[in-house]
């Protein structure tokens, strides 16, 4: 098809179902093509050749291959029956640009990918596997359900832009090795995962835009970064997470009281040592150390609402202190916990329990609603302490638990006792 001047197709299918077929438009003739649907049902391929192409609704690859350099404008579903043969990508460029509607995406593997639907829809990636070597994000939201996966191999834009939905099993991979991977955008995580690679520095929450984060359940992932919670004003971190898992390689930073989850769990793995900090009133509900090697604390408190967990590694506190509002459980042993010369202090409005045999330096109790939130310490189990008060607080020993307190022992508002 030649095309010197315009050629708009309104309605109807437009179909390519001959041999070696092309597409020429000469931009120097200004010409312009635009398709409603188009369909590929060749027996070889279909090129397209000098311009981009638009497409007000669907693209479908029934057989042959569609081949360009330029760059294809789907409104609609892109919609590949043939597989990986059936778009030859070249250094060519897909934009989804519709309108307020879902856009449903085959299995595809993409060389540039460009989210730009400015009038709030999003490309559905359901049960489908949609990769792409670069991604850009200009408007509009990545939803990824029901087993399906989206990559992006990297980052056009320097962070995290743009919207992901994450539910029903869904996967999301993002890669920036030469980049950022602040978080710029907005997540919504459920009953899926984010994984996030590369990176060239921690990742900011937030850093050149706001940021959200919402997650009920799923893991998002930080595999080669640590994160920070960072005073970007006048931009601002929104936080609703009410279930799942953050994990990261990394460090944690939080530096401003925009992170206060009091549900989830921020996990630490890895093989590096690592740092760990909350201030300005910042605060981690579970965390997990599965490391290695060590998470220190620096610059400042270790405040957190839920449970403590040390699976493997070692947490030394570095001279800080830890306040502690659910369980203490150290898998690891007498290793798992340097103590240093920091204070542990369990307190808040939650029962809380130590699981494990621990050594502190110094521990204070300090429960609030006195007769209701207890502190117990389980059966079999011993503390070391070099001195032990208790502020405000009821605990309870079980059989065979015991407690070793090497200086004071001091009771403003409280008691012990053995059970």
């Amino acid at each position: 098809m030649n095309n010197f001047g315009i050629l708009d197709c309104n309605h109807g299918t437009f179909v390519f179902d001959g041999d070696d077929q092309d597409i020429y438009q000469s931009i120097t003739y200004a010409a312009s093509t635009t398709f409603n649907n188009l369909t590929i049902s060749s027996t070889d391929h279909t090129s397209t050749y000098y311009d981009d192409l638009t497409v007000n609704s669907h693209v479908t690859i029934e057989s042959g291959y569609i081949a360009t350099d330029k760059t294809i404008h789907v409104a609609g579903n892109w919609d590949n029956q043939t597989g990986t043969p059936g778009l030859y990508a070249g250094i060519g460029t897909v934009e989804f640009n519709g309108g307020n509607y879902y856009q449903y995406c085959s299995n595809e593997t993409f060389n540039t990918l460009e989210m730009n639907n400015s009038m709030g829809g999003a490309l559905l990636i359901s049960g489908t596997d949609v990769i792409c070597s670069n991604y850009k994000w200009t408007a509009g939201l990545i939803d990824v359900e029901s087993g399906g996966s989206f990559t992006a191999n990297d980052l056009l834009d320097n962070g995290i832009f743009g919207a992901y939905v994450i539910s029903s099993g869904g996967t999301v991979n993002l890669t920036n090795y030469d980049g950022y991977v602040d978080l710029n955008g907005d997540l919504y995580i459920g009953d899926g995962t984010m994984n996030i690679y590369g990176g060239t520095s921690l990742s900011f929450w937030p850093y050149l835009n706001n940021a959200l984060i919402s997650m009920s359940g799923g893991i998002l992932d930080f595999h080669e970064q640590g994160i920070i919670i960072y005073d970007a004003a006048p931009y601002h971190l929104t936080e609703n997470i009410t279930g799942g898992t953050i994990r990261t390689a990394g460090g944690f930073y939080g530096e401003t009281n925009e992170f206060t989850p009091d549900y989830g769990t921020l996990e630490f793995y890895g093989s590096i040592d690592e740092y760990i900090s909350t201030e300005n009133g910042c605060y981690l509900n579970n965390v997990i150390i599965n490391k290695s090697n060590e998470l220190s604390i620096v610059g400042g408190l270790l405040d957190i609402n839920g449970n403590l967990t040390i699976n493997s590694g070692v947490l030394n506190t570095m001279g800080y202190d830890i306040q502690i509002e659910g369980d203490w459980t150290n898998n690891v042993g007498d290793a798992g916990f340097i103590e240093s010369t920091g204070s542990v202090v369990l307190n808040g409005y939650n029962s809380g329990t130590i699981f494990s045999n621990e050594t502190f330096n110094n521990v204070f109790l300090d429960k609030i609603n006195f007769g209701f939130d207890m502190l117990y310490l389980t059966s079999g189990k011993t503390i070391n302490a070099n001195n032990f008060s208790i502020l405000w607080g009821h605990l309870l020993l079980f059989d065979n638990s015991s407690m070793n307190i090497g200086g004071d022992v001091n009771i403003d508002h409280g008691e012990i006792d053995v059970m």
